[in-house]
C-alpha cells in the first residue's frame, strides 16, 4: 500500500513492537472500526446467539452444581468455604472476560495472524491470567479466614491451610482450562471470520462459573480427605503455587500489553474479590 494512510494492521504491529499503551491502541480500534462497514444485524444475530445459549445454560448448570455440591463433606465441615465461592466465581468470570475482551482486540488488529506473534502473544496473557489469579485467590482465601474468625472468635489453622491451598489449585487450574479455551475460541472465530467480541466474551462468562465451581469441590474434597492423614499436602501446595507465581510474572512482562495490564489493575479485582466475599 502505497501514497496512503498506514494499514491500520501495519499501525498496529508499530504500536506493539514500540510499546504504546493498549489506551491508544483502543483509540486506533475505534477509528479503524468507525471508518469500516458496520455488521448486518442479521450477521451479528447469528453470530451472538449460540453463544448467549450457551451462556445460559452454563450458568444454570452452575446453578445445579452447587445445589448438588453444596451436600458434599467438604461444603459441611469447612463452611467456610461457602464464604470463597462468591469470590472465586467472580474472580474467574472477571478475569477470563477481560482476557477475551483483550485477545478478541489483538486478533482485530491482526496480531494473532502471524503464527511467532501469535504464541508470544497468548503465552505472555496466559500467565498474566495465573499471576492475578494466583494473587487474589491468595487473598480471598486470607480474608474469607478472617470473615470466618470474627464472629467465632477462634481461628482454625488446619482450616485455613485447606482455604488456601483449595483457593490458588482452583483459580490456577481453571485459569489455565479457561484460558486456553478462549485462546482457542478467538483463533477458531479469527480464522473463519467470525467477530470474537460477539463470541468469546458469552462463552467466558457462563463457563467460568462452572469450570471454577466443580474444580473447587473436587479438589477442596481431595484436599480434605487427604489433610487427615497428609497434613503436609495443603502446605505443599500453597508453597509451589506461590514459588511458580514469579516464573508466570517473568513471562508476562515480555509483553508490552500484558505489563500494563499487570501494573495497573490489580486494585479493581481485589475490590471485586472483597465485595463478593462480604457477599458470601
Amino acid at each position: 500500500m502505497t501514497g496512503g494512510a498506514t494499514p491500520p494492521y501495519e499501525r498496529a504491529k508499530s504500536y506493539h513492537d514500540e510499546g504504546v499503551p493498549v489506551a491508544q491502541i483502543s483509540q486506533d480500534v475505534e477509528i479503524h472500526v468507525a471508518g469500516s462497514s458496520p455488521e448486518s444485524s442479521y450477521l451479528l444475530f447469528f453470530q451472538v446467539v449460540f453463544p448467549f445459549s450457551i451462556a445460559g445454560i452454563g450458568m444454570v448448570c452452575a446453578g445445579v452444581v452447587l445445589d448438588i455440591v453444596q451436600h458434599w463433606k467438604l461444603f459441611k465441615e469447612v463452611p467456610e468455604i461457602f464464604i470463597l465461592v462468591p469470590a472465586l466465581l467472580g474472580l474467574k468470570g472477571n478475569l477470563e472476560m477481560t482476557l477475551a475482551s483483550r485477545l478478541s482486540t489483538l486478533a482485530n488488529l491482526g496480531h494473532l495472524d502471524n503464527s511467532t506473534q501469535r504464541k508470544e502473544v497468548i503465552l505472555s496473557n496466559l500467565a498474566l491470567i495465573q499471576v492475578q489469579a494466583t494473587v487474589i485467590a491468595f487473598l480471598a482465601s486470607a480474608f474469607a479466614m478472617i470473615l470466618a474468625w470474627i464472629p467465632r472468635g477462634q481461628f482454625d489453622w488446619s482450616h485455613a491451610a485447606l482455604l488456601c491451598a483449595s483457593s490458588l489449585a482452583t483459580a490456577c487450574c481453571a485459569s489455565l482450562i479457561l484460558s486456553m479455551l478462549m485462546a482457542m475460541v478467538v483463533i477458531f472465530s479469527r480464522k473463519y471470520n467470525i467477530n470474537p467480541d460477539n463470541v468469546a466474551t458469552p462463552i467466558a462468562a457462563s463457563l467460568g462459573d462452572l469450570t471454577t465451581l466443580a474444580v473447587l469441590s473436587v479438589v477442596g474434597t481431595i484436599f480434605l480427605d487427604a489433610h487427615l492423614t497428609e497434613s503436609w499436602l495443603n502446605i505443599a501446595v500453597i508453597l509451589i503455587v506461590l514459588l511458580i507465581a514469579p516464573f508466570w510474572v517473568r513471562i508476562a512482562l515480555r509483553d508490552e500489553g500484558a505489563k500494563e495490564v499487570n501494573y495497573y489493575y490489580y486494585d479493581l479485582f481485589i475490590l471485586k474479590a472483597l465485595s463478593r466475599l462480604i457477599g458470601g
